[in-house]
């Protein structure tokens, strides 16, 4: 029995580079039967809903009704397609393409010849140098992830990035889903790969396929309201996972970001996370098919 497989790309304020890549994917005859593209604009100001609805008029494009992030964004994108019949999710984010014609039948090839894994992440290569940025993470020593940056015989890992992933539905039932705790931004994908690696999942990342991320490589995040959510997750994820070596990574990244931000609004911002009121069925795939999610849509889907 063919795979059904869901290709999620959510998109916020990137028209250039999410109409590129429903360009590639159309031109290389993805579109089929057995695969479902679909996009959620999370509110964009630069009209991508409209303009993609209007050059692309048979895509299932969905505008949200406020910017949810990748965190939600995914959640709500993984909940359609399996209610779509999909079992195999990819997840994208539109600055991460594929170069390789036959891409999505190498990957779910490869989860068929691995049946004890939950999902993959391709190498992750740097546009300006193809430069590997990243290959997902691994535990180390004091239980941190480490991102993985070396090709090696041990392909494991602990988590996958989530602009770059490829998992089987199967595993949001068992390990859940990512957590909706987390802000709009910041740790979703590292909190579900370290949560789901503590209840058995498994991972690899995938040395035969490879993306391309266009993103400039030293590029520093200076958007406050990004990164208050960033701030605001890490916190969170600490009091989730709370550990010797957790404290420490966070007391890192406070200083480091003490060299570009208010010492203030650093602090304000770890509160939040702190003071954060926080859903035990935050992470449950479950609960999360039962809500009505037309309450994440804009009423600017309903055809005129």
């Amino acid at each position: 029995m063919p795979h059904k497989i869901g290709i999620l790309l959510v998109t916020y304020n990137q028209i250039e580079k999410t109409r590129s890549w429903i360009e590639k994917f159309y031109s290389n005859g993805f579109n089929s039967d057995n695969t479902r593209l679909l996009v959620l604009d999370n509110n964009s100001e630069d009209s991508t809903f409209s303009i993609l609805q209007r050059e692309f008029p048979d895509l299932d494009i969905r505008l949200l009704n406020d910017n949810y992030g990748p965190t939600v964004g995914r959640n709500i994108g993984i909940s359609e397609l399996f209610e779509m019949g999909c079992d195999t999710y990819f997840g994208f984010d539109p600055d991460v393409q594929f170069n390789e014609h036959e891409y999505f039948q190498k990957s779910i090839c490869f989860l068929d010849e691995h049946p004890d894994l939950d999902g993959f992440t391709p190498i992750l290569r740097w546009y300006e140098d193809l430069s590997i940025q990243g290959l997902g993470g691994r535990k180390s020593t004091l239980g941190v992830m480490k991102t993985v940056r070396e090709i090696t015989d041990n392909h494991s890992v602990h988590f996958i990035p989530g602009g770059s992933s490829v998992i089987k539905m199967t595993a949001f039932h068992k390990y859940g889903i990512y957590d909706n705790d987390l802000a709009p931004v910041g740790a979703e994908d590292y909190e579900w790969g370290y949560r789901m690696s503590k209840l058995g999942g498994k991972l690899e990342y995938n040395p035969d396929l490879e993306v391309i991320h266009f993103h400039e490589k030293t590029a520093q995040n200076t958007n406050l309201t990004q990164k208050r959510w960033i701030f605001i997750s890490r916190a969170i994820f600490l009091r989730k996972h709370f550990s010797f070596g957790h404290l420490l990574r966070e007391l890192m990244y406070f200083n480091d970001s003490l060299i570009t931000f208010d010492l203030r609004y650093i602090i304000s911002s770890y509160m939040e996370g702190m003071r954060k009121k926080l859903n035990p069925d935050s992470c449950s795939f479950a609960t999360f098919l039962e809500i009505d999610r037309t309450q994440f849509y804009s009423n600017q889907n309903q055809p005129d």
